[in-house]
C-alpha cells in the first residue's frame, strides 16, 4: 500500500447520456457492482473502512477506492444510477499513524485485503462539484429533486491529487 498524488488517465472521461466530462461511476443491473470512476472496470469489492459513512469500492485494475455511493449524477430508475466519483484525499495508516495527503493505492488485492483495516479516512473530494445532473436522465433533477441529495464535499483538492489526461509517465 502507497499513497499516490497522480492519476494518469489515458483519455476524457463522460457520461454516457449527456456527455459531461467528469469522473462517473455507474450501479447497472440492481446495483450488485459499480464502475470505476478512473477507468470503467466493473469493481465487485468493497468494504466497510474506518473514517467513511459510507460503503468503499475498489478497483482491480487501477487498485483505488472510491465511495460506492458518490453523489448522483443521473437517476434511471430502480437502483441504475450515474454517480459523481468521491475520491480519498487524505488518509491515515492505523499501523504507523502517519497521515498521507492523497490516497491509497495497492500493489494487488491481496495488498488490499491484508490492509483495509489499517486504513482510516480523514477527507474526501467530490471533482465533480459544480457539474450540473444530467439533463437526460429518466428521472431528471427538475421532475425528481428527492432523487438528488447536496453533495457536502469539497471539488477544491488542495493540491491533494492531480489527475493528468493523455501523458506518460
Amino acid at each position: 500500500m502507497k499513497n499516490i498524488t497522480t492519476v494518469r488517465l489515458k483519455r476524457l472521461l463522460f457520461c454516457d447520456i449527456c456527455e459531461d466530462i467528469g469522473f462517473f461511476h455507474y450501479t447497472p443491473y440492481g446495483a450488485d457492482y459499480s464502475s470505476c470512476p478512473l477507468c470503467e472496470n466493473f469493481c465487485e469489492y468493497e468494504s466497510d473502512i474506518s473514517g467513511s459513512d459510507k460503503k468503499i469500492s475498489l478497483c482491480p485494475k487501477c487498485l483505488i477506492l472510491f465511495d460506492f455511493y458518490g453523489c448522483t449524477h443521473a437517476e434511471q430508475g430502480c437502483t441504475d444510477s450515474i454517480l459523481n466519483g468521491h475520491f480519498i484525499s487524505k488518509w491515515e495508516n492505523k499501523l504507523t499513524g502517519d497521515i498521507y495527503v492523497g490516497m491509497p493505492q495497492f500493489d494487488e488485492i491481496e495488498d488490499w485485503v491484508q490492509n483495509m483495516d489499517n486504513i482510516k479516512i480523514l477527507e474526501k473530494i467530490c471533482p465533480n462539484k459544480g457539474i450540473p445532473s444530467c439533463k437526460y436522465a429518466n428521472y431528471n433533477e427538475s421532475e425528481f429533486p428527492q432523487y438528488y441529495e447536496k453533495c457536502d464535499l469539497s471539488k477544491d483538492m488542495d493540491g491533494s491529487i492531480a489527475f493528468i489526461i493523455n501523458q506518460q509517465k
